[in-house]
């Protein structure tokens, strides 16, 4: 257990230029146990463990960028892309969203406690298949179409169809209002009894104040979208590494801590993190609550 007094020491102890490879050392060690149980997680694990393995690459290709990045044909010319950076942070934020929606079961009220988090695995899946569709769709008048074009199609069709079938036959759809159970065909995944949901709406599943994801989450997106305003925060840009990725930390730290505990694990568990790499977890938890 770790004391008030060890987690001031260690948290006083760990230099800013230290915290990216302690939250590394996390990412590797939650890895590492999701990797030792894989053989006996279902399907819907295993769609949460495969986004575990991406948030970790994501983490891992920030960091590389963060160190600045050469010219391919001038490597004696570097830079920072801050653009590309906040981009990929917006992405690892929406992954971590999804996870957590998916994880809960607080949507639907009391309808199926039990049946919920399987619910949302077909939801979201459905949601996918409809998106194949229409990928498909665009290409039915185009001259070059992909190889084997038809049986895609026709497979995603399938698919979407035996996926709506389980859908309509969970209790839970069964009992939402006929507007919801339009948006879900149509392909809208984040819903509750009520309404769509925004990725804004989604940090009520998260320990993730409001104000601060919000905030956070309209700082990436003006990145991420290619307006007047996304060119003149590149361009003055103030260059701090720590204040740029602090919102990874948070975030690498979060979703650390809620994959385990989806596994029926604790990330306290005596072994299971040292006590200097638990101190800055549960740093960055606070500041994901109090921000």
């Amino acid at each position: 257990m770790l004391t008030e007094e060890e987690y001031k020491k260690h948290i006083d102890s760990i230099k800013n230029n230290e915290v990216p490879e302690v939250i590394f050392s996390v990412l590797s060690k939650v890895h590492k146990y999701l990797e030792s149980i894989e053989d006996s997680m279902n399907e819907e694990k295993i769609l949460k463990h495969g986004m575990f393995k991406l948030f970790f690459k994501q983490y891992n290709t920030v960091l590389f960028l963060s160190k600045g990045t050469k010219y391919v044909y001038k490597p004696d010319h570097n830079y920072l892309d801050i653009k590309s950076i906040n981009i990929l942070i917006r992405s690892i934020h929406e992954l971590y969203l999804t996870h957590q929606y998916l994880s809960t079961n607080e949507s639907f009220g009391d309808i199926d406690k039990n049946g919920e988090t399987e619910f949302k695995h077909l939801a979201y899946k459905y949601s996918g298949e409809i998106d194949s569709k229409r990928t498909f769709n665009l290409y039915k008048d185009y001259k070059c179409k992909p190889d084997g074009y038809q049986q895609g199609y026709d497979a995603a069709i399938k698919r979407k169809n035996e996926i709506w079938k389980e859908i309509t036959a969970t209790t839970i759809y069964k009992k939402l209002p006929k507007k919801q159970k339009y948006k879900l065909k149509s392909g809208q995944w984040k819903i509750d009894l009520s309404k769509v949901l925004s990725w804004s709406d989604l940090l009520k599943y998260t320990p993730i104040s409001r104000k601060y994801g919000i905030v956070e989450y309209h700082h990436l997106s003006q990145y991420a979208h290619m307006t007047y305003g996304s060119l003149v925060l590149e361009a003055n840009h103030n260059y701090d590494i720590d204040g740029l990725l602090s919102h990874l930390y948070i975030l690498a730290s979060l979703f650390s801590i809620s994959v385990v505990g989806s596994h029926g694990e604790v990330i306290d568990k005596e072994g299971f993190l040292t006590k200097r790499e638990l101190s800055l977890v549960f740093e960055f938890l606070g500041m994901a609550r109090n921000n």
